[in-house]
């Protein structure tokens, strides 16, 4: 078969019969055919002429091909020059159908079909050419869904129908919350708000086409206002960070990074409080935390309150030895010292010593050395006491190993959590009596 001039008959093949029945589930219509198309009645292809195609295309006569009550004629010619058998089929070249001239094919008998590389079907007609064009499918709108988040999604996609009646689907959008099984949706609404766009495509396994419907879920509900963090009891490696209740929250969530870090990283529940310590940070370094509410049911989880906050880088006052004492009890005559320290020269306060401080005590005898001596120690709950009295502020120190009778030597620091330890002080004890 020599090359067409025309596009549209590039490549061009003969078909048979048995590939024409093939094609009888995908025309553009099954009722009444317009001119350029073709109509199914019963086991018929019928044209708008009333011309048989299937009958033609098998060797039959006009004879076979009249449609119901009318007489058989010929698919109308057209003028020369012309390539449609109407001014309408012009209107629908802009859809896509493909046309040419009779002189762009040869040895093609009047009314035999051809299939071009798009998997048009074409029929010549005399002088011009009549383009079946297979069904294009159709399928029903699909109505946008808003619901409150946390809410169940149950949701049937349509069916697409016409063309060969067989169908593949994809869905294409969704959120990985949402899933599928065959024309059903199911999942549940996250706890935010939040849109998204989806497309259901149908593709006719036969011809190819397509056809898709969009569509848009929507979760819905109240935001929950943001948490306004604050923060306090700031240590050298430790903070409190507290927030008011939200109204309507279940729980909250925080995260933390440094200041100038990219990434918070993931979120650790606070459960129902509203107060978290936070431990194990460094002295001296700035750090942002974010909190946030967390909804369920009509409320949506709130934007983040963030709070900037640096650590302490601070180390303890030097305690003052104001007064010492030495003294023996019992028969055992095993010597108890007791250390009476303050903060201040004046007094007049406790300095930067928080109420947990604790004391560290090292002691050796005047022939020995403190530097080798072990730190003990002593705290609150261990004979350590912190008095107030006519605006003097003391802690008193009674320590209880036992010691030698000798003239002997005390070194005195502070410890607490969340501080440097002191610096030291040291004195002489002198030996019970």
């Amino acid at each position: 078969m020599p090359g067409p001039n025309h596009p549209s008959f590039q490549n061009l093949q003969r078909i048979t019969a048995a590939q024409l029945n093939g094609l009888l589930d995908s025309t553009v219509t099954r009722g009444n055919p317009r001119v350029g198309q073709i109509a199914i009645r019963g086991s018929r292809l019928i044209t708008a002429a009333n011309v048989d195609l299937l009958a033609r295309l098998n060797g039959g006569n006009n004879s076979n091909a009249a449609g119901a009550g009318g007489a058989s004629r010929e698919i109308p010619a057209v003028s020369v020059g012309q390539n449609y058998e109407l001014a309408e089929l012009n209107a629908l070249a802009a859809q896509g159908i493909r046309y040419g001239r009779r002189a762009d094919m040869n040895n093609l008998a009047e009314g035999e079909p051809i299939l071009d590389t798009n998997n048009h079907l074409w029929i010549w007609s005399g002088s011009g050419w009549l383009s079946l064009r297979r069904e294009q499918p159709s399928m029903a709108a699909i109505a946008n869904i808003a619901q409150l988040t946390g809410s169940a999604l149950s949701l049937q996609l349509p069916a697409a129908s016409g063309g060969s009646g067989q169908f593949t689907y994809a869905l294409t959008g969704a959120p990985s919350w949402v899933k599928r099984s065959g024309r059903n949706l199911s999942g549940t609404f996250e706890y935010r708000a939040s849109a998204w766009r989806l497309k259901w495509t149908a593709t006719d396994a036969v011809s190819g086409l397509t056809i898709s419907r969009s569509f848009s879920l929507q979760s819905t509900g109240t935001v929950l206002a943001a948490p306004s963090p604050a923060a306090s009891a700031i240590l050298n490696d430790r903070l409190v960070i507290s927030w008011q209740a939200i109204v309507g929250a279940s729980s909250y969530q925080h995260r933390r990074k440094e200041a100038g870090d990219s990434d918070f990283g993931g979120w650790t529940s606070a459960g129902s409080a509203t107060k978290i310590a936070v431990a194990g940070l460094s002295p001296g370094t700035r750090y942002e935390f974010e909190v946030r509410a967390i909804g369920i049911g009509q409320f949506i989880t709130s934007a983040a309150g963030v709070i900037s906050a640096m650590t302490a880088n601070r180390t303890l006052d030097k305690p003052l030895i104001w007064q010492n004492s030495a003294y023996q009890t019992g028969s055992s005559l095993a010597p108890k010292w007791t250390l009476v320290v303050i903060a201040r020269a004046d007094r007049s306060s406790f300095g930067n010593w928080p109420e947990n401080i604790g004391f560290e005590v090292q002691t050796a005898t005047t022939t020995g050395s403190l530097d080798s001596a072990p730190w003990e120690t002593s705290r609150i709950s261990n004979n350590v006491r912190r008095r107030v009295a006519n605006g003097i502020h003391t802690w008193t120190i009674i320590s209880t190993a036992a010691r030698s009778s000798r003239q002997g030597l005390i070194r005195v620091r502070v410890t607490a959590q969340g501080y440097f330890t002191s610096p030291h002080s040291t004195t002489i004890v002198l030996p019970g009596a």
